[in-house]
């Protein structure tokens, strides 16, 4: 064998090699949820939507959903996960910031709820009973029409 042949020998190898490598990577489940947060919805009505929307810095990413429930001592309540950030990138490190926001129900808009709560260090269960904030309205905006007597 010539040193061509022993080389594209042991670059075949290394190539081999890393296919398993590559694929058992790519395998590997992400983590488990950061946090789970629940508790009373005040104004909340069954089946409403909770949405759990994390911010880092200016960017906000949708890192949870669930929907109320009633509880016979409790009244509306909720719990949510806020997934890991090895699951979707900008969700649940310690020291985010977590607004919910509620779904609109027939008749109302939705709201964002009057609380935001900070993601704990380490797998947690904390209480955050939320109240609902004021509805949110639409943007509408008039179509801009050209007057033909002003030049631009």
């Amino acid at each position: 064998m010539n040193r061509r042949h022993i080389l594209a020998l042991g670059i075949s190898a290394v190539a081999l090699l890393a296919i398993p490598v590559a694929t058992v990577l790519a395998e590997v489940p992400p983590g488990p949820p950061s946090t789970l947060y629940y508790g009373k919805v005040t104004g909340g009505v069954a089946g409403q939507g909770v949405v759990a929307i994390v911010i880092d810095g200016s960017r906000s990413t949708v890192c949870g959903a669930t929907t109320i429930q009633t509880d016979a001592t409790e009244g509306a309540v909720y719990a949510i996960d806020i997934i890991s950030d090895s699951q979707t990138s900008g969700c649940g490190l310690s020291g985010r910031q977590v607004k919910f926001y509620l779904t609109p129900t027939p008749g109302t808009a939705g709201r964002l709820a009057n609380e935001t709560v900070t993601i704990p260090s380490g797998y947690s269960h904390p209480r955050a009973d939320l109240t609902l904030g004021a509805p949110l309205s639409n943007l509408r905006s008039a179509p801009l029409v050209a007057s033909d007597k002003v030049n631009y």
